[in-house]
């Protein structure tokens, strides 16, 4: 059984979330074609060929460097962009990123990840395959948005919920809930993704961890493509999309 979206405890409200930009970054730059996993990076003409070398060593050093140099780089305001794909008009499949159940943590806030689709000529978006091995996306931060990516074939086989979100988890934990959770996912595709987590989710699971009755937050889904996508546990419980919440859930834009 698959059921596309679930809200569970909170009421939906959809309008369209804003998200403000911010005052400067960090870009990085991944390709399946030309990239080595080398290096930071942190140049179009030198990507790095898989996100988990990116992820794991190379930004982290970088926005290391960042935080160390002049002390006034501030953590809410940097924001970290990852561009997938070199747009060049060819296809690009990343392969073997999908390796184990704990995925690839995503740990700061503000972060950017965008296929860097070439309109122009045509190019699709830049395709993850994990190949039934494991899931993708692990994201801890506040303020985080995915566009023009394909995610396909992740399996998260955890039974509790730690197994939700095969292909992206999304967990923000706020403390006193004064400054809103914010998650957009724009023109995104998910095919025959599986989740055997309690909370379902089998392509997405959105999680807002804060005390009951402080939580707030700003969600948008739009212009996706989720095909063959399941959710083991709870009745197939968000074959595609599960979205658990504490208290109220406002400007969420679905459009699919």
């Amino acid at each position: 059984m698959s059921v596309w979206l679930v809200l569970v405890g909170g009421l939906i409200q959809c309008a369209v979330a804003s998200t403000s930009g911010a005052a400067s970054g960090s870009d990085f730059f991944l390709s399946a074609n030309t990239g080595v996993d080398s290096g930071f990076c942190n140049s179009s003409s030198t990507p790095c060929r898989s996100f988990r070398y990116l992820l794991h060593q190379a930004a982290p050093q970088v926005l290391a460097d960042h935080q160390a140099g002049v002390g006034m780089v501030n953590e809410k305001v940097w924001e970290k962009r990852f561009w997938i794909g070199g747009g060049s008009g060819e296809e690009e499949v990343f392969e073997g990123e999908c390796t184990d159940q704990a995925g690839i943590q995503v740990p700061w806030t503000n972060v950017l990840v965008a296929g860097n689709v070439n309109v122009a000529s045509g190019a699709g978006q830049p395709v993850v395959d994990c190949g039934g091995q494991g899931r993708f996306l692990v994201f801890s931060g506040n303020n985080v948005r995915v566009q023009n990516m394909q995610i396909r074939n992740a399996l998260s086989t955890n039974m509790d919920s730690s197994g939700s979100g095969a292909g992206l988890l999304w967990t923000c934990n706020q403390i006193d809930g004064s400054e809103p959770c914010v998650f957009a996912m724009h023109n995104c595709s998910f095919f025959n993704n599986t989740a055997y987590g309690y909370d379902g989710g089998g392509a997405v699971a959105l999680v807002l961890d804060g005390p009951l009755g402080v939580s707030n937050a700003d969600v948008q889904v739009v212009g996706g493509v989720f095909e063959e996508n399941n959710s083991v546990q709870n009745g197939g419980l968000g074959g595609a999309v599960s979205v658990w919440f504490n208290a109220a859930v406002s400007n969420c834009s679905t459009s699919i």
